[in-house]
């Protein structure tokens, strides 16, 4: 049984009330299209918090998640870049910088005991300053055109 005085229950609430009225503001709200662009351009956040659902779960916590992406997207660039890479090359430059960087978290966490918010803190921040300082802040450009086709790749029609 639902019970009203739930969070989730009222937020979930205050989110169909909030749609409903946008939708009735603005018509093309809730048009497949937009409701697709709107799945595509949360994907990464929802990828992400699939797996700190698990983290969250096992009462711990990690706010280094933003900057181990963004270190990890980073490095993906730059392997991309390079003249003979390839899609699988940069797949798996992808999942072992993250399996590296957790890794380095987990270490400290369970090896070192030092408590989750104490490490991920300062990971992140040494996660996020060491790519301030590689990349000078600047964005990783002149892609290849093979990798930024990726994005409109579908499979079965689906994105």
């Amino acid at each position: 049984m639902i019970c009203l005085k739930k969070r989730e229950f009222v937020m979930f609430m205050m989110l169909m009330v909030i749609s409903l009225c946008i939708s009735l503001i603005t018509p093309t709200f809730l048009t497949p299209s937009n409701l697709l662009s709107i799945v595509m351009n949360n994907i990464i956040l929802a990828i992400m918090a699939m797996g700190m659902t698990l983290v969250i779960v096992t009462s711990g916590i990690d706010v280094s998640v933003g900057s181990q992406l963004g270190f990890a997207a980073i490095f993906v660039g730059l392997v991309a870049l390079i003249p003979d890479s390839n899609i699988l090359t940069v797949l798996a430059v992808g999942i072992v910088s993250g399996i590296v960087l957790g890794l380095l978290n987990g270490i400290l966490i369970a090896g070192a005991e030092i408590p989750a918010i104490v490490v991920t803190l300062g990971t992140m921040n040494i996660f996020r300053g060491s790519l301030l300082l590689y990349t000078n802040g600047k964005w990783v450009t002149a892609l290849p055109a093979w990798y930024t086709s990726l994005y409109n790749t579908s499979v079965m029609g689906i994105p």
